[in-house]
């Protein structure tokens, strides 16, 4: 006898206008005032994760930055601040806050902050936006020296915004989901093989509703005869570039790819075919999406996750 399991998957989305969960995002508010470079300690509410992130602008006093001839002006207020990656010696400026609420799983939230890049040739290579990362507790022994955030224990990739380009604010967001607890967050650049510095201002960090509701006829929603990456990096350079199921317990099924507003943009019903990260024809952004694996003959089963793209 054979058996089919239909899946109904229900993912609605409204905005919740609640409150900011990032304290101090427009870099205003400071105890002592910065004199010269690497001082972001001095900002309340933030600090160093990875080497020293400069705290730029205080009161309308421009700090002395002899490799940022074009640091003036932050987006509002006075305050804002610079982080720079250095692709050569594979590292990244990275900085972060613990956020005022716990994220909790399953929810989503979206990240909006103001950025622009430097005038100065050296620093300015379009290699990438900027990185958010999340954790539950903060490593302990934080690197003194330049490092990528990707080798602290616990640290996970939330997401990336688009390409940080040009010499003029623009605003930029980063949308993701919780798969972990998240009471810090951190941010910082592309860590291998990009040059650059970018200033950022105004952030902003508030959920979104999203309720799913999974409904089966098996219970039992998760079987471990399944393998695939839950982060993919489509560029095209052989490593993590496609979605792949690999499964030696599932004759026929299908698989679905939904992004945070509930919209298909893959789908398979050969569970052999690969996911490249594109949607008629055009690459995803970045950001967390919702895999649902339908099985026609295994135990009446569904798999179901979440998967990071990061383009």
């Amino acid at each position: 006898m054979r058996f089919i399991l239909f899946v109904c998957f229900t993912l609605s989305l409204s905005i919740l206008y609640g409150q900011n969960l990032i304290s101090n995002g427009s870099f205003e508010e400071y105890n002592i005032c910065p004199i010269g470079r690497s001082q972001l300690i001095n900002c309340n509410g933030w600090f160093d994760i990875v080497a020293t992130t400069d705290y730029l602008l205080c009161e309308g006093e421009t700090a002395t930055l002899n490799v940022l001839p074009s640091s003036t002006g932050a987006h509002t207020g006075d305050g804002c601040v610079g982080i720079a990656s250095h692709g050569i010696s594979i590292n990244t400026e990275t900085f972060g806050q613990e956020l005022l609420s716990t994220l909790p799983v399953g929810a989503t939230f979206n990240l909006t902050f103001y950025s622009k890049v430097t005038s100065n040739n050296n620093y300015n290579d379009e290699c990438g936006g900027v990185f958010l990362y999340g954790f539950s507790t903060l490593p302990s022994g934080l690197p003194s020296s330049y490092a990528c955030p990707s080798s602290l224990s616990g640290i996970e990739l939330l997401g990336s915004s688009e390409n940080i380009i040009g010499e003029d604010w623009v605003l930029y967001e980063i949308d993701f989901i919780v798969t972990t607890q998240i009471n810090y967050i951190a941010l910082a650049l592309e860590c291998f093989g990009c040059q650059k510095f970018v200033f950022l201002d105004d952030l902003e960090l508030y959920e979104t509703s999203v309720q799913s509701d999974l409904e089966e006829e098996d219970p039992e929603s998760e079987f471990d005869c399944f393998e695939f990456p839950n982060v993919i990096t489509p560029n095209n350079d052989g490593v993590n570039d496609l979605f792949t199921v690999t499964t030696d317990c599932i004759a026929e099924g299908s698989i679905r790819i939904l992004n945070r507003w509930g919209n298909t943009v893959y789908y398979s019903n050969n569970l052999s075919n690969s996911w490249n990260g594109t949607n008629n024809g055009q690459n995803v952004s970045s950001g967390t999406y919702f895999y649902i694996i339908e099985s026609q003959l295994i135990q009446e089963k569904v798999k179901s996750g979440f998967l990071t793209v990061v383009n």
